[in-house]
């Protein structure tokens, strides 16, 4: 998966580090499945997801935490 340009998210989650479009998804699980015939015996599900904005909500927490500080709460 690194390879072939996806980012390890958490488990086995993956994310693409670039936009695929819905053929090249298509390309990309054919590949994979002639690469690993045995996967779709071993997954519990494979799913794509568009995602347009990903926030980075543990930062969001850091920063409120600094600021409880800095506030003396």
């Amino acid at each position: 998966m690194l390879k072939n340009g996806f980012s390890h998210r958490q488990w086995s989650g993956y994310i693409s580090n670039n936009t695929l479009s819905r053929p090249e998804l298509y390309a990309f699980t054919k590949d994979l499945h002639k690469t690993f015939p045995w996967l779709i015996k071993c997954e519990g599900s494979m799913d794509a997801t568009v995602i347009t904005d990903v926030f980075d909500i543990k930062q969001m927490i850091l920063d409120s935490e600094e600021e409880d500080i800095d506030m003396g709460l």
